[in-house]
């Protein structure tokens, strides 16, 4: 299996490359990513095809232009057709699972993956109704309750994250304990995307 490596792939949202100690922000506090990168592959010279969202997200899966796919906007669903890097893995014998967001839209929420778990923090489809988040949910603009709220405490994007990783881990240790084909785990989080709310400790750290 040493040519086929298993592979987890780790995608935070509106994470900036530079707030990280592994690309040498020395106030950023991340020792578990910084652990990963000194053994495992970075991206250190990588763009993002699109500012938004979707057509950024759905680039990066089928590996081609957002024009090439149709996909311009967040409202935009990636064709089932298209066929993305998780259908060439389970080509070549991987199992393939997605943990947490990837904003899909449309009936489709696995797009060559072979199992997908936790799902979406938002809509699934064009104009659908988000899942209620309390006061701090209205995201656009530098007036609004993501920032208003912003400061200590504990959102619903906490909760969906902490239940992410345990997803997460509980696969990995489940793929451990028994022989099977070489992996790929996307495990993808809503966090650091706004509202900015931190836990006390990390308030404390920073302020």
């Amino acid at each position: 299996m040493a040519d086929r490596p298993n592979i987890l792939f780790i995608l935070t949202d509106q994470h900036a490359q530079r707030v990280a100690g592994c690309y040498g922000d020395g106030i950023a506090d991340t020792p578990n990513l910084d652990r990963l990168a000194e053994t495992g592959v970075t991206f250190d010279n990588a763009y993002c095809p699109a500012p938004l969202c979707v057509p950024s997200r759905m680039a990066m899966m089928s590996g081609r232009y957002p024009d090439a796919i149709d996909c311009y906007g967040n409202h935009e669903t990636l064709h089932t057709d298209i066929p993305t890097f998780a259908h060439s893995l389970a080509m070549a014998g991987y199992h393939t699972a997605l943990v947490g967001r990837m904003h899909w839209l449309g009936p489709d929420q696995t797009h060559g993956f072979h199992e997908r778990r936790v799902g979406e923090v938002g809509p699934t489809w064009a104009g659908g109704k988000a899942p209620e988040l309390g006061p701090v949910a209205p995201a656009r603009g530098s007036k609004g309750p993501s920032f208003s709220c912003s400061g200590i405490g504990y959102t619903a994007h906490h909760y969906f994250d902490e239940d992410v990783t345990a997803n997460a881990c509980a696969l990995i240790d489940a793929i451990k304990q028994k022989e099977q084909a070489p992996f790929c785990l996307m495990a993808s989080w809503f966090l650091p995307h706004q509202p900015y709310v931190a836990e006390q400790d990390d308030f404390e750290f920073f302020r």
